[in-house]
């Protein structure tokens, strides 16, 4: 399956965001997957993990669904999302609306 170009929603907890935007202090988790990463696929390192444009940081617990992560998003560029990071991802050949992520959400 070619993903770049495509969409992806990852649910996340909040250690596997810092960790997979690189952030230099630990953050303090629940341990719950309450965020959706979304983005653009741009590539792919075999073995490692997937370039992802970042576009959202969605708090998938609240019902306006917030980026909970503005400023993550604020500038978009490839980042290194390693496939340990990824245990639950939806992929969607485009854009998806935050609704569509939604309802991807675990109840």
């Amino acid at each position: 399956m070619d993903l770049i170009g495509q969409y992806v929603a990852i649910l996340m907890t909040r250690h596997e965001i810092a960790a997979a935007i690189g952030a230099a202090r630990s953050v303090a988790d629940s341990g719950d997957k309450d965020f959706a990463v979304t983005g653009r696929i741009a590539g792919e390192t075999p073995g490692v993990g997937l370039w992802i444009e970042i576009d959202g940081v969605l708090d998938i617990t609240r019902d306006d669904v917030k980026d909970a992560m503005p400023a993550i998003t604020k500038i978009i560029r490839p980042r290194l999302v390693r496939w340990e990071l990824i245990s639950n991802a939806t992929v969607y050949r485009e854009k998806p609306t935050r609704t569509e992520i939604v309802g991807f959400r675990p109840k």
